[in-house]
């Protein structure tokens, strides 16, 4: 994080005008650009300051795209609205040059009271607005993340809870309601200016309420407010939907015996050396994508939600395994028979010769190296989200705290992190570096024997 010593704030008409960044190099995604080398910004409130879905979409494109240098900033800072982000816009988005900046703000917006459209909503839509001018004005492409819910039931059901933090906390059983109308504005808004939109708002409320039918306390959201990991897994899965990546799946590899050759169809997986006959084929292969992990931990460390880590049954929801990350090796040619796939001299697991005709899925043999690279690219994602995004985020809480007073207090505040901030940027470059390390593409060895007789 880069902390400018001056904050200089323009005053913007609020028609905008948007022109999206086209680069020259090829872009990852289909619907918005993103390059090897973009700067990526998420700037929001305390759901973003929680880094959850954050760092599940910044693991996305280091195991989809390994060896990218795609910086992502986390600018969440908690109890924030459009507002405050006007306020700190040159702190936590300009100062970095963005190519694209994720606006996601409304929850606090609202003031957690029945809609107003004389004075919250009014004030919301002109910052919003503000903000994508700004946006605009550097050239970046902004992306329009609407509310997520607001769930009344929970708070109402831990009211008398003595731990719950926001015990007696004065909210509008509508609530909901309103943020339901902050999400359509974003969504119109969205399409007058021709900008992505993504809506968290009903996606994780059909979800909810389905999930209700059969269990009438479910929530997303144990404080009401904040999504638990699981919760931040379907915003992550929901963005990337709507990003639509250009690798919306591990590889594709089609083996396929004619006479005594064998033939190769291939994507993202490159293959060499491949021999074999009706009873054995081996071959070396390197994957060029990595499969999407998410840690079993969401943390290492106490965080104030004290949420649980349940993202392994988003997981299951969404069905990762056998969509994004789809790893799908067929092989035609082989004798009726039970056979057994090695990698490197492991043995992975058994498949009769029907299964390996039709195509299976290798992303369920988890032993397998390239899957063990995907999670210990996702252990050190969240060692950056508890060791570098949040600590720095509370530095730039507590110097937003100072852009209205004095300037020397500014200076001082500075002078007085600088060698901590240095420190944490030190500490993140150094567990990126290992990332992309541990996403380098390998060449192993796969080899599928007849292990029955006949």
């Amino acid at each position: 994080m880069r902390i400018p010593f001056t904050c200089v704030l323009a005053a913007w008409s609020c028609l905008i005008v948007f022109h999206p960044n086209h680069g020259t190099a090829q872009s990852y995604t289909r619907s918005v650009d993103i390059e090897p080398n973009s700067t990526i910004v998420f700037l929001g409130d305390s759901i973003t300051y929680q880094a959850h879905y954050c760092e599940y979409v910044r693991s996305f494109f280091d195991t989809r795209y390994p060896q990218n240098r795609i910086r992502f900033i986390n600018s969440g800072i908690p109890g924030h609205r459009a507002a405050d982000a006007v306020v700190r816009f040159e702190q936590d988005v300009a100062s970095w040059k963005p190519d694209v900046v994720l606006i996601f703000f409304g929850m606090n917006d609202g003031g957690y009271q029945s809609l107003d459209t004389e004075s919250r909503l009014l004030d919301y839509q002109s910052n919003m607005r503000t903000l994508l001018n700004r946006i605009s004005a550097m050239n970046a492409e902004p992306v329009l993340l609407s509310p997520t819910p607001f769930d009344f039931l929970t708070s109402e059901l831990r009211q008398q809870d003595e731990h719950y933090r926001f015990k007696g906390k004065d909210f509008a059983s509508d609530y909901d309601l309103a943020l339901g109308y902050y999400a359509s504005w974003c969504r119109q808004l969205a399409t007058e200016t021709g900008i992505a939109f993504v809506n968290y708002h009903s996606v994780m409320n059909d979800y909810i309420h389905i999930k209700r039918l059969s269990i009438p306390t479910f929530t997303l959201m144990p404080d009401a407010i904040h999504p638990d990991p699981a919760g931040h897994l379907m915003m992550a899965h929901t963005l990337l939907k709507r990003l639509a990546p250009t690798r919306d799946q591990v590889f594709r590899l089609d083996l396929r015996r004619t006479n005594t050759d064998w033939n190769v169809d291939a994507q993202q997986i490159a293959t060499r050396n491949l021999q074999g006959d009706a009873s054995r084929v081996s071959f070396d292969c390197q994957v060029q994508s990595l499969p999407w992990r998410i840690p079993e931990k969401h943390t290492l460390m106490r965080l104030r939600w004290d949420n649980p880590s349940n993202a392994t049954e988003m997981e299951n929801h969404l069905a990762l395994e056998s969509s994004i990350n789809l790893a799908s090796l067929r092989i035609h040619g082989l004798n009726q028979g039970i056979y057994e796939l090695e990698c490197d001299g492991l043995k992975c697991g058994r498949f009769d010769q029907t299964s390996l005709a039709n195509g299976i899925n290798l992303d369920r043999l988890r032993e397998l190296p390239w899957s063990q690279q995907a999670d210990e690219i996702a252990r050190l994602n969240r060692q950056i989200s508890d060791e570098i995004v949040r600590p720095i985020q509370d530095i730039a809480t507590r110097r937003y705290r100072l852009l209205a007073k004095d300037a020397n207090e500014l200076k001082k505040f500075d002078q007085a992190n600088r060698e901590k901030i240095d420190q944490l940027e030190q500490n993140r470059d150094e567990l990126r570096e290992k990332i992309r390390t541990q996403s380098t593409p390998q060449w192993h060895k796969i080899t599928i024997s007849r292990i029955d007789k006949d």
